[in-house]
Parts: structure tokens; sequence; C-alpha cells
């Protein structure tokens, strides 16, 4: 079974080559042996080194940034979410920083059931 490399694949492979100072040609044969096939001929990786040379492709490019969490999204919490903490998880929330104290310190807390345990000696 042989394997397949898409076109980011094989990128990343001449840049790291590029990276490790490789000549286009070395690095087109090192891009063969791992390929098992000429996936680019010579004249591509040489056109793609000089690519990297000038600044045109950089792997940072290609990096999705993820999406900060604001407190305003985490603190977004329907109101019915607070019938559901015990107390452990109250006094651990508590904890974490002055804004969520002050919201779960104005949520009451509904007990369902209360029970006592008296030892007598």
């Amino acid at each position: 079974m042989s394997l397949v490399f898409n076109q980011g694949a094989i990128n990343r492979i001449l840049f790291t080559l590029h990276f490790q100072k490789e000549l286009p040609i070395v690095a087109h044969q090192k891009l063969m042996e791992m390929t098992g096939e000429e996936v680019m001929n010579l004249e591509q990786v040489t056109e793609f080194f000089k690519k990297i040379d000038n600044g045109e492709f950089r792997l940072e490019e290609e990096v999705k940034e993820k999406p900060q969490v604001t407190l305003v999204q985490v603190l977004n919490v329907p109101d019915f979410v607070e019938q559901y903490l015990d107390i452990d998880t109250r006094l651990c929330l508590r904890k974490t920083c002055t804004t969520i104290r002050k919201i779960v310190n104005e949520k009451r807390l509904h007990i369902g059931c209360l029970n006592r345990e008296i030892f007598w000696n």
C-alpha cells in the first residue's frame, strides 16, 4: 500500500529540507525517496525554494488562529444552571475569580433534601 501525500505535506517536507540548508537537487532526491515517486520535478522544487527565500511561502500563514474565549462568553451562562450546582462546586467556583464569586454569591442555593445525622453519647 503506497502512501498518498497531499500538497501541504509535500510543502512542509520541502520547507524542512530548505531549513536544513539542503540544495534543491538534494531536496528533490530526498523527496523522491520519501514519497516513492516524483511528485514534483527539480524545476518545481527550485521554484519552491525561491519562494521560501523571497518570503512568499511561510508555514505561519497556514496555521489557523483559535478564537479567543472572553470572560463575557464564559459568564454568559443561563440562569437555570446554578440550580445544578452543589455546595462543593459553588465553593470551587468562588475561588476562581472575584467576578464569578459575586455571581455565585448572588444566586440563592436551593436544597431539595437536607439530611441531618445526630449522634448521642
